[in-house]
């Protein structure tokens, strides 16, 4: 399960623009929480205690400088686009006995027996959406490919999820993992084709799979060829 994260906070009345670059001067951070039919309730929190505690899927008690507590998830960040500093945090506040849905990363363990083919580990999905109570709320997945042997796959019904958390999407035949040949062969000889081709007429060489390039899936690991208003 997911850590559980403290983040002390100062309620705020003002609004707007000028505000907000105040705060941020003074090393703070707007945030407001939503939730539970309640108005949305503006908060601020220290620029660094929030960066540490805003990419993490846990459950996050924010402690209120009025005495109140609230069991919340981050909701949205707004980053800076030049530094990429944290300028604004939307939290949802929680029932701790209603199931949430959470975006959770799947990381990897292990190197697949299938390398030993000149074989490639990839990766064409890096998350995935679930349900459970904030309590079970997980921080990530991780699945062992050590037996993944040439052609195997790993889909999202393979994944080993903790007790009370279950997949919402995408649907249980996804594949996570696959471990697949390496493309260097297929790929020379489409170059070779490609460039037998030019010259012989007009717009000739030139195909739609050239735009394609990003359907294939990460590539994770190789197997024994080398390839070169707030």
């Amino acid at each position: 399960m997911a850590e559980s994260l403290t983040l002390t906070v100062q309620v705020r009345d003002d609004k707007g623009k000028q505000v907000a670059k105040r705060l941020r001067r003074n090393e703070r951070v707007p945030c407001v929480v939503y939730g539970n039919a309640e108005a949305p309730l503006k908060l601020s929190g220290d620029r660094r205690e929030v960066t540490a505690i805003v990419s993490s899927p846990a459950i996050v008690t924010l402690e209120l400088d009025n005495g109140d507590k609230k069991n919340a998830v981050v909701r949205e960040i707004q980053r800076d686009y030049l530094s990429d500093t944290v300028v604004h945090v939307d939290f949802l506040e929680v029932d701790m006995d209603t199931k949430v849905t959470a975006t959770i990363n799947i990381e990897h363990t292990g190197i697949p027996i299938g390398l030993v083919h000149e074989a490639n580990l990839e990766q064409p999905l890096h998350s995935i959406v679930i349900s459970c109570l904030p309590a079970d709320l997980p921080e990530r997945i991780v699945v062992d490919v050590t037996p993944l042997d040439l052609n195997d796959s790993i889909t999202v019904g393979d994944l080993p999820l903790p007790d009370g958390v279950e997949a919402v999407s995408p649907d249980d035949h996804t594949v996570v993992l696959h471990v697949a040949m390496q493309r260097i062969q297929e790929e020379e000889e489409e170059e070779t084709v490609e460039g037998e081709g030019e010259g012989e007429g007009e717009g000739e060489g030139v195909t739609a799979e050239s735009g394609e390039e990003g359907s294939e899936p990460q590539v994770i690991s190789k197997g024994k060829k080398e390839e070169e208003e707030e």
